[in-house]
C-alpha cells in the first residue's frame, strides 16, 4: 500500500516591494500560530492580531497608465454615492471626476492629472497584487492555496470632495481572498466536480488618500502644483468575514 503523499510546500514568496511593510516582529509571530495548519489556529490569528492587521503601510500604487484605465473599464465603481458600472458608463465616471476637479477651480489639465491620478488608484492590478504577496507569504502553508474567491466583490469606493483648488479623494478596494486545500482542489478535478468552497475566507481592503492643491504662482503668473499634489496615504487592512473561535475557558465553564 503506498505511504500518503505529503503535501508540498509552496515555493517561497519573494516580493521586495512589500518586504518589511508588515512588522517583522508581527509576521513571525503569525507564522508561529498558523504553522499548526488547523483552521482553529488561522481564525485565532486573525482575530489576535486584528489590530496590527489594519492600516498596514503600502507603497504608493504604480500602474501604467493605459492598464489603469483598462482595469477601470471592467470595474463597478461607486463615486460620491454614484454607482458606474461597466465600460459604458467610464465616459460618465471620467466626466464625474473633471466635474469635481473643476468644481476646485482646477483648469482642464490639472483636471486630467486628477483623473490620471484616481484611475492609477481604482486599478486592482496594484491592490490585489500588494494584498496577494503580503498573504501569501504569511498564510499560504502546505497544502493550501491562496487564491481569489469565486463571490461577487464589492464595488471600488470612491468620494472625492473639491474646493478652493484644492481636492481631496479617499479609495476603497476591497479584494477577496480564500485560502483553498489542495487536496480538495484535486479530488474535484479528478471526478469533474465543483471547485471546493474556500477553507478560510479572507479579506483585503486596500484604502488610498491623496490630496491635491493647485495655485496661482506671484512670480510667474500661472499655476503651479502644490508641495503636497498628488501625496497621499496607501494602507492595507487584512480581516476574515468568518467569527473567532470560541472562547475555551468560557465552554470549560459551561460543562
Amino acid at each position: 500500500m503506498a505511504a500518503a503523499r505529503e503535501p508540498e510546500a509552496p515555493p517561497p514568496v519573494v516580493d521586495v516591494a512589500t518586504m518589511g511593510l508588515l512588522d517583522p516582529a508581527v509576521e513571525e509571530k503569525l507564522k508561529r500560530i498558523v504553522a499548526t495548519n488547523k483552521k482553529i489556529d488561522f481564525l485565532d490569528a486573525l482575530h489576535s492580531f486584528r489590530g496590527a492587521l489594519r492600516a498596514i503601510p503600502l507603497p504608493a500604487s504604480a500602474v501604467d497608465p493605459s492598464q489603469a484605465r483598462k482595469d477601470t473599464l471592467r470595474e463597478n465603481i461607486v463615486l460620491n454615492g454614484v454607482q458606474f458600472n461597466g465600460e459604458s458608463k467610464m465616459r460618465h465616471f471620467a466626466a464625474a471626476l473633471r466635474a469635481v476637479a473643476a468644481s476646485a477651480d482646477m483648469d482642464d489639465e490639472e483636471a486630467e492629472a486628477v483623473c490620471a491620478r484616481v484611475h492609477s488608484a481604482t486599478s486592482r492590478t496594484a491592490s490585489g497584487a500588494d494584498s496577494y504577496f503580503i498573504l501569501c507569504r504569511v498564510f499560504e502553508l502546505p497544502g493550501l492555496l491562496l487564491k481569489p474567491r469565486s463571490a461577487v466583490i464589492p464595488p471600488v469606493k470612491v468620494d472625492m470632495r473639491g474646493a478652493a483648488a484644492a481636492v481631496q479623494v479617499s479609495i476603497t478596494t476591497t479584494n477577496l481572498f480564500g485560502l483553498y486545500r489542495r487536496d480538495e482542489i484535486e479530488e474535484a478535478a479528478l471526478h469533474a466536480n465543483e471547485m471546493p468552497e474556500a477553507w478560510l475566507m479572507l479579506n483585503a481592503v486596500v484604502t488610498e488618500s491623496i490630496n491635491f492643491r493647485f495655485a496661482d504662482d506671484a512670480v510667474t503668473g500661472g499655476r503651479c502644483a502644490g508641495s503636497e499634489n498628488g501625496s497621499g496615504r496607501r494602507t492595507l487592512t487584512i480581516e476574515t468575514p468568518e467569527p473567532p473561535p470560541p472562547d475555551l475557558d468560557e465552554l470549560a465553564e459551561l460543562f
